[in-house]
């Protein structure tokens, strides 16, 4: 799982990379790409519990409790430990992401 976790962000991060990207859209591939197999990432408002959708985290956590989660996740989380493959940058698109989903 982390290898192909690793690989999907190294390619989702290749010749975009040297491009300015909006963060919410950078934020939304790389959601498309690593978190929709667990989340829903859409912005359909569906609200799920576990894992909770994007829409739901944009209304009940805050930046700082987003950015949290990401890095490192609850013990008990099933989520992988991002902090290992992914840049402050993208951890910020996603933050940016999800909040854009309020």
């Amino acid at each position: 799982m982390r290898m192909r976790l690793t690989l999907c962000l190294l390619l989702a991060g290749g010749p975009l990379a040297a491009q300015p990207v909006d963060p919410v859209e950078r934020g939304r591939e790389l959601a498309e790409t690593i978190c929709s197999e667990c989340h829903g990432v859409g912005e359909s408002g569906v609200m799920k519990d576990y894992p909770p959708s994007f829409w739901a985290i944009a209304r009940y956590r805050d930046d700082a409790q987003i950015r949290a989660r990401i890095w490192s996740p609850p013990a008990h989380a099933s989520m992988p430990f991002y902090a290992e493959v992914m840049f402050p940058d993208e951890v910020e698109a996603l933050v940016a992401y999800i909040r854009s989903l309020e």
